[in-house]
C-alpha cells in the first residue's frame, strides 16, 4: 500500500514539473493579450513584459522622477512593517532596473565613497508597486534575498484597479515565475491567492505601498494561470 502511495506520489510531481516546464517556456504575452475582458487601467497596460522593463532605463532627456527612500520607508515602519522598511532602505535602488543611476554617491564619516541608497529614480513615467509582508513573514537566509524582486511590480496596482486573472509583470524576471497573478475571488483581491491587508501604506503616484499576509510564491501563479484562468 505504501509503495503505491509513493508510486502516485511520483506521478503526480512527473506532471507538475511537465506543467511547469510548458508554462515556462511558453511565448510571453501582453497584458491586454492575457485578459482582453477585464484589465488594470494604468499606464503600463498593454505592454510587453520587455517593455515594461525597458521602461526603466534612461535615455537623452528622459523625464525622471527623484523619490527619497526614506519616505517609503518611514511609512512602512510607523504601519508595523519594520523589517521590510529595514530591507527596502538598504536594498531598494539595488532591486529595481537603473534606480540608483542618477543617485550620485556620497562620502562617509571615514572619507570612503560610497553608493547613496537615500533615492530612486524612476524614468519615462514609469511607476512600481511593493507588495509588504509582515515581519513574521520574512526571513534573512541568504537565498531569500531574489524573493524581494518578486514583491515590487513594475506598474502601478491601485485598490479600484483590481480585475480577475492578471498578469502583473514582477521584477524577478526568470521565465514564466517571473509574473504574479491578481485574482477578486468572493471580492477579496489577492495576488498569488494571497490577501493584501493594508492598501496604500505609501503612495506619491509613482511609488504605491501595499501590505500583504505573506511573501508570494511564483509556483502559485502558474498554477492559477494553468488552472483558475482557463476555466471556461
Amino acid at each position: 500500500m505504501a509503495s503505491k502511495r509513493f508510486l502516485y506520489s511520483i506521478i503526480f510531481q512527473c506532471f507538475l514539473y511537465a506543467i511547469v516546464f510548458l508554462l515556462i517556456h511558453r511565448p510571453q504575452t501582453s497584458i491586454n493579450e492575457t485578459n482582453t475582458s477585464q484589465h488594470v487601467s494604468t499606464e503600463s497596460d498593454g505592454l510587453s513584459w520587455d517593455q515594461l522593463y525597458s521602461n526603466f532605463k534612461p535615455r537623452p532627456d528622459s523625464p525622471k522622477v527623484v523619490i527619497q527612500v526614506d519616505k517609503i520607508t518611514k511609512a512602512l515602519w510607523r504601519t508595523g512593517f519594520k523589517l521590510m522598511a529595514l530591507i527596502l532602505d538598504r536594498n531598494l535602488p539595488s532591486l529595481i532596473p537603473y534606480a540608483d543611476s542618477d543617485s550620485g554617491f556620497r562620502t562617509r564619516n571615514d572619507g570612503i565613497y560610497e553608493k547613496n541608497n537615500n533615492t530612486i529614480t524612476l524614468y519615462n513615467g514609469s511607476k512600481i508597486t511593493i507588495f509588504a509582508p509582515p515581519d513574521e513573514a520574512i526571513s534573512f537566509k541568504e537565498w531569500e534575498r531574489t524573493r524581494y524582486h518578486y514583491q515590487i511590480v513594475a506598474m502601478k496596482v491601485d485598490s479600484g484597479d483590481f480585475s480577475d486573472c492578471l498578469r502583473l509583470p514582477s521584477f524577478s524576471r526568470h521565465g514564466g515565475t517571473g509574473m504574479l497573478m491578481a485574482d477578486y475571488a468572493d471580492e477579496i483581491p489577492m495576488i498569488n491567492l494571497v490577501r493584501i491587508t493594508h492598501w496604500n501604506i505609501y503612495n506619491d503616484g509613482n511609488v504605491i505601498v501595499h501590505g500583504v499576509e505573506e511573501n508570494f510564491n511564483p509556483l502559485v501563479a502558474l498554477d492559477m494561470l494553468f488552472f483558475t484562468c482557463k476555466r471556461g
